[in-house]
């Protein structure tokens, strides 16, 4: 205005740098952001609800998970039996069944073919295993640290290393203080667990594991999945209990932010999913910001130099259309 003289044309500078300076490309690239996450997640019945739910997200410090979901189906399997003291294989098998399945072990689904009509008083003795009463006989399932504080005389360390090889696990069977069978284990990682739980690391998350089984420890959840040393911790019986109960609760009246169909991978994948979008919702930002100073510079150069002649309403649509464009597609380089 006062370079021209006109306080007209000073209105309209005003007018024109304010709406070129208008965030315009935020809403419509947060909402495809959005959009383009939830499709992925839909395919397998999940869901981010909005942006609310990503700031839940971002809360959490650590996500909970049980070893029989991170082991489930083939990544845990039997490979071998050694009977001792005159035991029957089918009675060996009738017995760790039962421990087993209502502990909720990663070898649960092993035997989850075996039906008992009895199984009481079952007890998990951390990182040891599991005790409880069968038929009126005392039954041990678990390594050989649990069979040497039950007094329980166990086969050598150097002859148990037989078949620990190739990075195998033992779990032992003990009936009425008395070995009856060696199991030879393994596990196998799930590669897109093991992706979305390195995600969860390189965001700062940690991952907690509850586990009956008493060859589960945080070295061997590191060393399956990939992940750095000290970042997997197992939590304590008690902790593993009150986990339990509150995955086992009905939900009532809660409010609906970020859904999972139930798996561990359509867990895992909703929690991370909403923690990139937080990060595209960054660069997004960004970018808004970026386009927010070219825009005042350039409507500024225009108002001095040109007087506004080449900036009109068709430029100013020009311009906040092309960075919407650029707001809106440029996050989607980076995949989620």
């Amino acid at each position: 205005a006062v370079i021209n003289k006109n306080a007209f044309v000073g209105v309209t500078s005003f007018t024109g740098v304010f709406l070129m300076a208008m965030p315009a490309a935020s809403v419509v690239a947060c909402a495809s952001a959005l959009r383009g996450v939830n499709k992925k997640l839909n395919a397998e019945n999940g869901l981010i609800s909005g942006y609310e739910a990503v700031e839940d997200t971002l809360d959490a410090n650590a996500a909970v998970l049980d070893a029989r979901d991170i082991f489930s189906g083939g990544d845990a399997n039997v490979y071998g039996i050694k009977m001792f003291n005159s035991m029957r294989i089918d009675e060996a098998i009738l017995y760790t069944a039962a421990v087993v399945i209502q502990s909720e072990g990663a070898l649960s689904d092993v035997f989850d073919s075996i039906i008992l009509s009895k199984r009481e008083m079952l007890a998990y003795e951390e990182r040891l295993g599991c005790s409880g009463w069968i038929y009126n006989y005392r039954v041990l399932v678990g390594n050989r640290d649990l069979l040497v504080k039950h007094n329980v005389e166990v086969q050598s360390k150097e002859e148990e290393s037989v078949f620990t090889r190739s990075g195998r696990q033992v779990v032992y069977l003990a009936v009425e203080g008395k070995v009856a069978a060696m199991f030879v284990v393994g596990y196998s990682a799930d590669e897109q667990t093991a992706v979305y739980m390195r995600e969860l690391e390189r965001a700062g998350v940690s991952i907690l594991v509850r586990t009956t089984d008493s060859n589960i420890s945080e070295e061997l959840v590191e060393q399956y999945f990939g992940l750095p040393r000290n970042f997997i911790k197992v939590i304590s019986p008690v902790a593993g209990l009150m986990y339990k109960e509150m995955s086992e609760k009905q939900a009532v009246n809660e409010p609906c932010r970020v859904l999972h169909n139930g798996s561990v991978n359509s867990f895992l994948h909703s929690f991370t999913s909403a923690l990139k979008l937080q990060e595209r919702r960054r660069i997004i930002n960004i970018l808004q910001y970026i386009g927010v100073g070219i825009s005042v510079i350039l409507m500024a150069m225009f108002s001095f130099l040109s007087g506004l002649s080449q900036a009109g309403a068709v430029q100013i649509l020009l311009f906040e259309t092309l960075w919407t464009l650029v707001v809106a597609f440029a996050p989607k380089i980076k995949k989620i």
